[in-house]
């Protein structure tokens, strides 16, 4: 284990004073017993026999507390202003400074500092600090780490206290080097200051060529200064880029150059707090950032990439011949890509394996993770590239940030970019992109949040765009044969299938349910649209057949489901207004964007049969509405001769993005489906 740096300031000087019994007197900041002297400091030992008494002095304690006080008084008058601005936030950033170091030698540091006023009980979290690092690729010093009081006491975390533990990701197996240093300020109270600093020092970075810094300057609570340096050697060149910035603030750094080294720092103060919404984009894509690079192109980092890609895609013997057999009988390209998909899904395990660049970034070799039977997005990725290209199709390993919890790439500032890796595949001379990290995942769906995002095709050279699906080609349909009873209790034969990712999710889940706990997973479904609900039957199709669309059967009865007033009953049609709720949509207005994974349809088709005595005194009206962002068209219609109701709807997402100037045009869309939703069928009793 690589030992971490410590430093701790000192808390508090004791003085004290010795009184010999022929009258001298000594001052000493220092004094320890050793045997029967004691220790003043090195060249002064004193024998405990000629010591009459000693004095503790408290001069210098109250030194000490009257210079803590008067840094808390300081660091108090920078939030102040902030406070009664924020009268809400649980704490003040009085300092959020972030300084980036590129070396010559190609190694860098990395150096935060952090002071934070605590207002509220939920601030106290924040005196529990957990830090990570790579042991093979970096240091990290714990330079400061302290609490000030209001009376100028100044108490710092106990080295002893300080604890390193083994990185783990709950819930995936995981493989790795990776540490985390675990700590508590300590005696941190509401009203306190508590200041922390630490560094890392990377000594073994992936690429000691590529220097990509980047820094946010918003927080979830307000910030009174925020600064972000990079220094880089004067040989160097950095370029930068300014997102997200307010139109007051200042657009370029302060550029210095001081010894060998060329300085740039950003600072702003007095920065209002984000405010949290649900399906927001990441940090990085509302909050305002720098991106930089000393990169002037993408070729370092594409040759990079690439030359861990080839030597790892290497077509084996028993590569080739497992990949041969896999597709025997098969003799569309669409169909040999299909088997291969479906089988890596299946027979290779998805875990998270982190540690060198060679490992997490650029995966093992097609060979060993076939061996194996495991391996990470990358790995994954690596061994299907292989086996495609063993049967004659072009396919790429790919990296993506997924969009859920990744910045969106800047093409313009070369960067070693994404958290995932996945696979294009050409078919037909047409580029398609496939994930097989999942394990349900239909030719040709793949993952949703790996949708509408950037791909980085090292070996091809390319950056392109992964668009959202047209929602027509994922449309998950629901159809139901309907009977109303003469009793009024209404009878209910449903089927459910999907196109597209969806399909992925809900085969998981009864994959995942014991085949014993089927039945009364279907009745407490059919129980949660309707109290009075009894199952009948259900049956699945093609559960672990990936290759056959999945297909979900039931039969049930709800009782008491009309309502009856007078001679007229209301009757609605059931469970699609849970399928379009908009939960999403109850905020009024949006600072930020909207988001979803991917696009959505959804369609559904019922046919209703009225008893004899009951026929329609009125359907809701036909509804069409088209915007850029949905679209929904429902119709009822009434057969006569077969006393019947036919409705069908189909609503469509087209985007993955509302931004927050439409967000409320779009809410007042969906508001509207909603709405139509509620609509009921009126019947009433036929006259005789």
């Amino acid at each position: 284990m690589k030992r971490f740096l410590l430093t701790i300031l000192p808390v508090m000087v004791f003085a004290y004073k010795i009184e010999f019994f022929n009258g001298k007197e000594l001052s000493s900041d220092k004094l320890f017993l050793k045997g029967e002297e004691f220790v003043i400091d090195e060249t002064t030992h004193v024998n405990r026999a000629y010591i009459n008494r000693i004095v503790f002095s408290n001069a210098k304690l109250n030194a000490n507390i009257k210079s803590g006080k008067s840094l808390y008084e300081q660091y108090d008058r920078e939030a102040e202003s902030l406070k009664k601005q924020y009268p809400d936030a649980t704490e003040i950033i009085i300092r959020d400074v972030g300084e980036s170091v590129y070396l010559k030698d190609g190694t860098r540091l990395w150096t935060y500092h952090s002071v934070k006023k605590l207002l509220k009980e939920d601030a106290l979290d924040d005196a529990h600090v957990s830090l990570g690092f790579s042991e093979e690729r970096s240091k990290l010093s714990i330079d400061m780490a302290r609490v000030l009081k209001p009376d100028g006491r100044i108490i710092n975390v106990n080295p002893n206290d300080i604890k390193i533990k083994a990185k783990y990701s709950k819930g995936l197996v995981y493989f790795g080097k990776g540490k985390i240093i675990t700590f508590t300020i300590p005696s941190v109270e509401v009203g306190d200051i508590i200041e922390l600093k630490y560094t890392y020092h990377t000594f073994n970075p992936w690429a000691k060529k590529v220097f990509t810094p980047s820094f946010g300057f918003q927080s979830y609570e307000p910030v009174a200064l925020s600064r972000f340096v990079v220094r880089i050697p004067l040989s160097e060149t950095l370029i930068y880029k300014i997102k997200n910035f307010p139109p007051t603030w200042k657009r370029e750094p302060e550029i210095y150059k001081k010894a060998k080294n060329k300085v740039y720092i950003w600072e702003y103060k007095n920065i209002p707090p984000m405010i949290q919404e649900d399906n927001m984009p990441p940090y990085y894509d509302v909050a305002p950032n720098v991106v930089a690079s000393n990169q002037t192109s993408w070729d370092y980092i594409f040759n990079w990439y690439a030359a861990f890609q080839k030597a790892r895609i290497v077509v084996t013997p028993e590569i080739q011949h497992i990949a041969d057999s896999l597709v025997a009988n098969t003799t569309s390209d669409s169909g040999k890509v299909a088997k291969i998909y479906h089988w890596i899904q299946k027979k290779i395990r998805y875990i998270s394996i982190k540690g060198s660049a060679a490992s997490g970034v650029s995966g093992h070799k097609a060979i060993e993770t076939l061996h194996n039977g495991y391996g990470d997005c990358t790995d994954k990725s690596i061994l299907f590239t292989t086996l495609l290209n063993a049967v004659g199709i072009e396919a790429y390993p790919v990296y993506i940030g997924t969009n859920s919890e990744y910045p969106q790439l800047d093409t313009e500032i070369p960067d070693f970019y994404g958290n995932h890796a996945i696979t294009k595949v050409y078919i037909l001379g047409k580029g398609i992109y496939l994930d097989p990290t999942s394990d349900n995942s239909r030719f040709p769906s793949f993952r949703e949040d790996d949708k509408g995002v950037y791909a980085i095709n090292a070996i091809k050279k390319e950056i392109e765009f992964i668009p959202v699906p047209d929602p027509k080609t994922i449309l998950r349909h629901y159809h139901y044969n309907i009977e109303i009873m003469p009793n009024l209790d209404v009878k209910f034969r449903s089927l459910s299938y999907y196109s597209g990712e969806y399909e992925a999710h809900i085969r998981s889940y009864w994959q995942w349910r014991k085949k014993n706990e089927w039945e009364a997973t279907f009745q407490s479904m059919i129980h949660s649209n309707w109290p009075y609900a009894r199952l009948i039957s259900y049956k699945i199709d093609n559960l672990d057949v990936l290759e056959k669309p999945l297909r979900l059967h039931t039969e049930y009865i709800y009782s008491k489901y009309i309502k009856k007033i007078k001679d007229i009953f209301i009757f609605k049609l059931p469970e699609k207004g849970n399928r379009l709720s908009f939960r999403e949509v109850y905020l009024n207005k949006r600072t930020y964007p909207l988001t979803y994974y991917s696009s959505a349809g959804i369609e559904h088709f019922m046919r209703i049969k009225l008893p004899s005595d009951l026929s329609v005194e009125s359907l809701p009206d036909s509804i069409n509405i088209k915007t850029p962002y949905v679209s929904y068209y429902a119709i009822f219609t009434y057969d006569k001769i077969n006393r019947e109701i036919i409705y069908v709807d189909t609503f469509l997402r087209y985007k993955r993005i509302v931004p927050s100037q439409d967000y409320i045009e779009y809410k007042s869309t969906v508001e509207r489906i909603v709405h139509y939703q509620k609509l009921p069928v009126i019947l009433k009793k036929r006259s005789r």
